[in-house]
């Protein structure tokens, strides 16, 4: 059976199953690496104003599409966090510790690996770095939207950042 059609039949399972969906366990893992972003903007993008998409990345109105900057922000991430090998291959022990750090249960951790190996999967054809980047965060977010699963709009300290304080 094909990735794609096992990770869609497992995504109707879970979603069918879940009237209670871990919403916060993907807080959480935004937190975490919503903060890292924001790092890899000072990095790479200082005196930008980039730091409002990634703190606005949960918001349905917000178009990513075209934004090669945040797939950039992504790459960063994803390599700072340890969660992507040196060659742009997924790194499932660091994932799935990731996941279980920030709250999620064997379930539930299981389900979001598929969908970052789809993600991986679907992003597997860009050469450069930025665009495979964007390519993850696209699919990651629809993903996260089909299961259900996105998390309350979250801002937490940053808020003062978007306020100018």
């Amino acid at each position: 059976m094909g990735v794609v059609v096992r990770t869609a039949l497992l995504l109707l399972v879970v979603a069918a199953a879940a009237d209670d969906a871990p919403s916060s366990i993907i807080n959480e893992i935004s937190k975490q690496f919503g903060s890292m972003m924001l790092y890899c903007v000072q990095l790479l993008y200082p005196q930008t104003g980039y730091f409002r998409d990634v703190l606005d990345f949960w918001n349905r109105d917000l178009n990513i599409t075209g934004h090669t900057y945040l797939g950039c922000l992504a790459a960063c991430s994803l390599f700072k966090l340890q969660l992507r090998n040196r060659d742009g291959s997924l790194n499932e022990t660091n994932i799935m510790n990731f996941l279980r750090q920030n709250g999620a249960v064997e379930n539930d951790a299981a389900v979001l690996l598929e969908v970052f190996k789809t993600c991986q999967n679907v992003s597997s054809s860009e050469r450069k770095a930025c665009a495979a980047g964007l390519k993850t965060m696209i699919c990651f977010r629809s993903q996260i939207y089909r299961l259900n699963w996105t998390p309350q709009f979250y801002r937490g300290p940053f808020e003062n950042v978007l306020n100018g304080k």
